[in-house]
């Protein structure tokens, strides 16, 4: 098996490199940081003796796509991502823009083209898209992150339901906070989120079924239910009160 794994040089996708290294599975990274990516695929070489490519690519800008739509894998795990905890309208556009195509657009484009590949040589294949919490419900102090992501949702999931008949299974994975370098390393241990190394087994753990979605993290189930049934109002009242606190 061969898998392009995106966002591979930190955080998550690094742990999910090494998950899936230990599976023995061929890696494909991409992630910006040419230095960092191939310090990664000498240390999983020399550890796990598998073979281990590296494209660097920045996924925010479309151009950089190219790169990666003529790969030949058997997976695809869309990790990279980007959010910001600030008042929408003090955003640029331009950053909402990059957030847009790397939370959303370049992993469709990724899937895409992979899914047609697929479909073309009549070839079994996965997608994994790596989501949010976020994504199930209006973050306020993070409006295009959480749009993005419930964008990207939504998209996966009517996916897989229109390939149900085939041998390609589109999975996402929402995931409550997560101590990466998202939100910073002291707060991460302040609000005990998952650490990334979890993460990444929570993320690969949906490779043994068929289920096209699942939610994982300290609490974010219940979270995702008690958001379900409050009214909206409440919801977002209790989620900006949060993250304001939170930017602050």
């Amino acid at each position: 098996m061969r898998a392009l794994l995106t966002g591979a040089s930190s955080g998550i996708g690094r742990e999910v490199a090494y998950l899936l290294s230990e599976n023995k599975v061929d890696l494909i990274l991409t992630a910006r940081r040419q230095s960092v990516l191939l310090q990664l695929q000498q240390d999983l070489i020399q550890s796990y003796q598998i073979d281990c490519q590296i494209i660097a690519a920045d996924l925010s800008q479309s151009s950089d796509l190219s790169a990666l739509t003529d790969l030949d894998i058997d997976l695809l795990i869309n990790c990279a991502g980007r959010g910001e905890i600030a008042e929408a309208l003090s955003i640029s556009a331009y950053d909402d823009e990059q957030m847009l195509q790397l939370n959303f657009l370049s992993p469709v484009t990724l899937t895409k083209a992979f899914c047609q590949k697929w479909l073309a040589a009549e070839q079994k294949g996965r997608v994994i898209t790596v989501c949010s919490l976020a994504a199930r419900f209006p973050h306020p102090y993070m409006a295009m992150y959480s749009a993005s992501k419930a964008a990207m949702l939504s998209y996966s999931l009517s996916l897989n339901q229109e390939l149900k008949k085939s041998g390609i299974i589109i999975q996402a994975v929402c995931l409550g906070p997560v101590a990466t370098a998202f939100l910073g390393p002291k707060q991460a241990e302040k609000r005990g989120q998952l650490s990334p190394q979890t993460a990444a087994r929570k993320i690969l753990s949906i490779c043994s079924s068929r289920r096209p979605f699942a939610v994982f993290g300290l609490g974010s189930r219940t979270l995702d239910g008690l958001f379900k049934i409050l009214p909206t109002r409440i919801s977002l009242f209790l989620i900006a009160n949060f993250l304001d606190r939170l930017r602050s």
